[in-house]
Formats: C-alpha cells, sequence, structure tokens
C-alpha cells in the first residue's frame, strides 16, 4: 500500500472540495453574520470573540430560525411519540399478529437506544444549520456503551461530494486537536515526530489541524475482510504533516455521515433554505431599524444651532436645564436645527412589520408555531392539511428529501448495530425473505397522506349515502380492508387493529351464537304453544283438535 500516493490523492480532493466550498462561504458568512454568528466555522482562525452580535439590531430572523428549528424537531423526530414504525414489504404478512408484535417490539428497542444516545442533542443543530445554510451534516459512529454516538458537523468545518446518483458519497472534515488530545485518540506511535515531541515537552495545549478523509474505497481488495477493506475508507492525518503515515486508517460497511440538503438544484452539491430567501429582508430589516433609531434619538436629542458667542460658554439640552442667550443684544436663540415630527416614524414603523412578517413566512413560523400551540390542543393531522395546505406543499418536497438522505439511513444503522448485538428477539419464521420497511408516522409525515385519507372520507360519505337509496351499493365497498387502509395511513399501532384471522372467528363465534340464540327463541315458541294448546278445549271435530293431532305427529314422527 503506497501512503505517499493515498496522502497526495487525499490533499488534491480536499483541495478540490474546498474550492467547490468557497464558492458558497461569502453566501454562508452573511448568514451566519445576520441570523446566527455563533453556529458556523468558516475560518480555520474563527473564535468565540470574533462571532458576536455586530450585524443584527432586529433578531427576528434568529427566533425564526430557531423556531424552524424546534418546529421540525417536533413535527418530524419528536423524542416523546413514536415517529417511524417498521412494517414489511409483503401486505400479507402485515396480517399476521406475530409478525406486528416482533415488529411492534423492534420499534420500541430502537426508540429506546435513540432517547439513550446523544441523537435528540444533535438534531436541533442540525435542522437549525439546514434551515440556514440549506445544508446540514450529521455524522454517525457505533458506540459500544450507547450503541450510535452522533456528532453535528458546523456549516464550513466540512466539504462533501456527490455519487453518480446525486447522493452524498464523500466527505471531508478538518477540525483543531490538542496535542494531548491527538496522542489520546490516535496512540502515540501512529503520531507525527512534531506531536510526540511535543507531547514529550509536556506542551500538551497546542493546537493542530486534523483532516479526516471518508469516501468510497478506491483501494479495496475484494475478497479481504478486514477494516482497511470496507466498502468506504476511512482516514485521519496531520493536516501539515508530510510523513508518510496516517493517524488511523479504518472502514464502513455504510457511509457513516448522513447530509441533507433542503432543496437541491440538479448538479449542485450544497442547497438552498429558507434562510437565503429571507436574507433580503433581513438586511433591509437591520437598516430599517437602525435608522428608526437614529429617528427617535433625533427627536429625543435634536442637534442644535447656537449663536457663535455661546461658542465657549456652557450649553445644555438636559431636562431642566438652562442654557443663557442674550436676545436684546441680537444673539441668535439656542435652538433645534430642524424638527422631525413623531408621526414620521409611522410608516417606518409600517416597513419593519412587513418585513418581519415576510421572514416569519420564509422560515415557516406560521405553520410551526401552529403544531407547537397550546391553544390547538385538538390539532390533527386533516386540521393542519385543511388550516395550512400551501405551506405543506412546499415541506413535501422537503420531507421527502430528509426521509431519503437523513431519516432512512439513520434507522437502518440503528437497526444494523442492534441486530450485531442481538437485542431483537427471534424473529417469526413467516419472515425469513421478506424485508422490512420504514414508515414515518410523525405530525407533518402524517399530514402528507392526509390527501389519501381525505379521499377515504370522502368515498364513505357517498358509499354511505347511495346505501340508504339501494342497500345492494354497499356490497362494492371491502369495509374490513377500508379500516386497515384507513389505520395504516393514521399511523396507529397495529396492536389495536384486529387481524383478519381473528376478525373470522369472532364473526364465526356471533353466527353461533345467534343461532343458537334462534333455536331456543323458536323452542321457546314452541313450548308456548303446546301450553296454551294444553290449556284450550280440545275436541275432535273443532281446528284446534285437529292442529293438535297434527303437532303431535309430527312430534312422534
Amino acid at each position: 500500500m503506497n501512503y505517499s500516493e493515498m496522502r497526495k490523492h487525499i490533499t488534491t480532493r480536499k483541495s478540490a472540495l474546498q474550492n467547490d466550498l468557497n464558492q458558497f462561504m461569502p453566501h454562508f458568512r452573511e448568514l451566519n453574520e445576520y441570523i446566527r454568528p455563533r453556529q458556523a466555522r468558516l475560518l480555520s482562525t474563527d473564535t468565540k470573540q470574533d462571532r458576536r452580535n455586530t450585524k443584527i439590531i432586529d433578531n427576528t430572523a434568529t427566533m425564526s430560525a430557531n423556531t424552524l428549528a424546534a418546529g421540525m424537531m417536533t413535527g418530524i423526530t419528536n423524542p416523546v411519540t413514536p415517529w417511524f414504525r417498521m412494517t414489511t414489504n409483503n401486505k400479507d404478512l402485515s396480517e399476521i399478529q406475530d409478525i406486528n408484535v416482533w415488529l411492534d417490539t423492534v420499534e420500541s428497542r430502537m426508540r429506546e437506544v435513540f432517547l439513550k444516545s446523544n441523537l435528540y442533542h444533535c438534531l436541533p443543530m442540525y435542522y437549525a444549520d439546514l434551515g440556514i445554510y440549506g445544508t446540514a451534516a450529521l455524522f454517525v459512529d457505533e458506540d459500544f456503551g450507547d450503541v450510535i454516538r452522533c456528532y453535528t458537523l458546523p456549516i464550513g468545518s466540512y466539504a462533501i461530494a456527490n455519487s453518480n446518483r446525486g447522493n452524498v458519497d464523500t466527505l471531508i472534515r478538518w477540525f483543531m486537536l490538542s496535542v494531548k488530545q491527538i496522542v489520546d485518540r490516535f496512540g502515540y506511535e501512529n503520531c507525527s515526530e512534531q506531536i510526540k515531541n511535543q507531547y514529550d515537552n509536556k506542551s500538551f495545549d497546542n493546537q493542530y489541524e486534523i483532516t479526516h478523509y471518508v469516501s468510497t474505497n478506491d483501494w479495496r481488495e475484494h475478497g479481504k475482510l478486514d477494516s482497511k477493506n470496507k466498502k468506504f475508507i476511512s482516514i485521519y492525518i496531520e493536516s501539515a504533516c508530510n510523513e508518510d503515515k496516517f493517524l488511523r486508517q479504518s472502514g464502513y460497511d455504510y457511509f457513516p455521515c448522513m447530509v441533507a440538503r433542503w432543496s437541491l438544484i440538479d448538479g449542485d452539491v450544497y442547497g438552498d433554505s429558507p434562510a437565503m430567501v429571507a436574507l433580503p429582508d433581513v438586511k433591509a430589516l437591520q437598516l430599517t431599524q437602525k435608522r428608526k433609531i437614529e429617528i427617535i434619538e433625533k427627536i429625543a436629542r435634536p442637534p442644535m444651532t447656537a449663536p457663535s458667542a455661546l461658542r465657549n460658554q456652557r450649553a445644555s439640552i438636559l431636562p431642566g436645564d438652562i442654557t443663557y442667550v442674550d436676545v436684546q443684544t441680537g444673539q441668535q436663540g439656542y435652538a433645534p436645527a430642524y424638527q422631525i415630527q413623531p408621526a414620521a416614524l409611522a410608516g417606518m414603523y409600517g416597513d419593519i412589520q412587513e418585513c418581519q412578517t415576510r421572514i416569519k413566512r420564509a422560515f415557516f413560523e406560521d405553520l410551526f408555531l401552529m403544531l407547537a400551540s397550546a391553544d390547538d390542543r385538538q390539532r390533527t393531522a386533516t386540521e393542519i392539511v385543511e388550516r395550512k395546505e400551501e405551506k405543506m406543499l412546499v415541506l413535501g418536497s422537503v420531507i421527502t428529501r430528509l426521509s431519503e438522505e437523513l431519516l432512512n439511513p439513520l434507522v437502518d444503522l440503528a437497526f444494523d448495530f442492534m441486530m450485531k448485538r442481538n437485542m431483537f428477539p427471534e424473529p417469526p419464521k413467516e419472515l425469513q425473505g421478506s424485508g422490512l420497511q420504514v414508515e414515518y408516522i410523525s405530525i407533518l409525515s402524517q399530514a402528507q397522506k392526509m390527501v389519501g385519507i381525505n379521499g377515504i372520507d370522502r368515498f364513505i360519505g357517498v358509499i354511505g349515502g347511495l346505501g340508504q337509496l339501494s342497500p345492494s351499493v354497499l356490497d362494492k365497498c371491502d369495509f374490513d380492508q377500508t379500516v386497515d387502509e384507513y389505520a395504516r395511513m393514521m399511523g396507529l399501532p397495529p396492536k389495536i387493529i384486529v387481524s383478519d384471522e381473528n376478525v373470522a372467528k369472532i364473526r364465526q363465534a356471533q353466527q353461533q351464537a345467534q343461532a343458537q340464540q334462534q333455536q331456543a327463541m323458536q323452542a321457546q315458541q314452541q313450548a308456548a304453544t303446546m301450553k296454551d294448546l294444553s290449556q284450550a278445549n280440545i275436541t275432535d271435530t273443532n281446528a284446534l283438535g285437529q292442529l293438535a293431532q297434527q303437532m303431535q305427529g309430527q312430534t312422534l314422527q
């Protein structure tokens, strides 16, 4: 294995991907300065002191970005309620109760793993990056204690590349570590001579840049199963080191970084975002607020004019204070240079409100606040679609992209890690050879499905109306299957729906009970009739006597 060739390849790719990233850097920096100054890592020289709110006067965009991140967290991956469900791609198997119970157990244990890990600490920052910069990256690694460990990568600290299918398959990230952190993490023997000398001299806190390269393994030797020959290669190097050695070389069977884009133009790598749409209004809002403050200041402390004789005299505009001017000698009075009418602020307040409204709309604040509104406790996904159908149409593509780029690989990784540790019960035999699928049942995911549910509602209403006119039309509808489809679209747990097999048994038992009840009623009626006959005056010549003789004859037969 030629270390020099591999290092040259990594360095060349890093330079090329950084050049691509640099085309977006000016835009990222503006978003960073006007919305969330402490979130990105746009320069290696950035420090916490450099990222201050120097350009933010009105923080409407910052609060709207926070609302968007919290709303997506609540609407897509709420840790309090189930947001995904395991199903099988074979609809016939979904009717078997044992399979449904096993799938429900798998879901419960996966939710426990997500809760115990740091996933829900990382996702809010992930959604914030997505809403502001249009691109977000979550690095997920296997953890011996918590099964999975997640790391949110700040924008500007990594560069990515797409595969021929348009999904991200290459990540190069760079970060600073101290000498002690490098030695503790990678081992003394794997460090360069420079790091070793620093460590030996107890210079533990000197910082060095580390480059991490993850991509498809072009050096893979097929047939070998060691970590260096997996599908994706992972290499850590000291960025400034020229030695032919790596800090660590290993590999992954999966791509460990979930990179999502809010919206993506074909051929691009980095996405667009709501903040990019709102940025012109955000900048205009800061300028208008600054002008408003200046006007208020001029009204409260206007620029003054005074005679030249007062140049070296005491003058004051403090409340209750006096500036003496000798008007009798013809001196000009001490007065404002010009008057600003307070009514001039009315139009400016209107402009400010319009900018704020447009910014909130760009960040979908009205939709996300509706999801979390305390006054809307009885909300349903149907209500969300009916009240915010236009917003859901825009968010539909975002939710679909998130499912493909974040949620699907995240659930797949957690499932694979847990399968390796035997954390699931033995699956039913019927599942052998059948694949599993993930269905998302969060508030926003369900809202997308409401179109189909509304169709079922209308269909049932029409069928019910026609059934009153012609009952035979009800034979055209499979009501049992309608219940199954409705429950599936609503994301209801399969345990509350009785399987077709059990329904058949219940109905058979009900039919038998009804038959027995009818037989008992018939016997009771016959007994009552015989009692009445026994008390009646019966002769061979009247009709009652002839009827009794017939019934006795039937009984003897």
